[in-house]
């Protein structure tokens, strides 16, 4: 089982914490995780309090957001698995280079925003809301997530 969770933290010491997750992108003030368990991803919070940053917020694909005092197995376990099908038109914010991205996507129509990072894609087959996490991509619309 896979959890993908955004950790909003706030940085009091300058070293850099390797955890057990994979690192999926680094939005300013936040560090997104794909962790193969539970018990990683609380490994991976005990590395950043070890590293100087202060986990605040874990934020979950369905949109919830939690502060990590707030937060049990039980929990990471139900909303870090969360996945869905996206489908017809959808607007992202990136953080990772367009080209690492627009090859996965089957659309009719793309408009980017550079200025702003963001795209809005005409999609002509549905994609799941965890490849677009898994590629770097904050979901705006139809709604927000992570």
């Amino acid at each position: 089982m896979t959890i993908r969770a955004a950790v909003r933290v706030i940085s009091v010491g300058g070293g850099s914490a390797t955890g057990p997750c994979q690192v999926v992108a680094l939005p300013p003030g936040e560090i997104w995780l794909r962790c193969d368990s539970v018990d990683e991803l609380l490994l991976h919070l005990d590395a950043l309090l070890e590293a100087g940053h202060v986990p605040m917020v874990i934020a979950f694909l369905d949109g919830r957001r939690l502060p990590v005092t707030a937060v049990s197995s039980d929990i990471l376990e139900t909303h870090g698995t969360y996945d869905e099908e996206l489908q017809q038109i959808i607007k992202v914010k990136f953080y990772t280079p367009p080209s690492s991205w627009i090859p996965h996507f089957q659309r009719s129509k793309m408009r980017l925003n550079p200025q702003k990072k963001t795209a809005v894609i005409h999609l002509t087959t549905p994609i799941r809301l965890t490849q677009l996490y898994d590629l770097g991509l904050r979901l705006l619309q139809p709604k927000k997530a992570p």
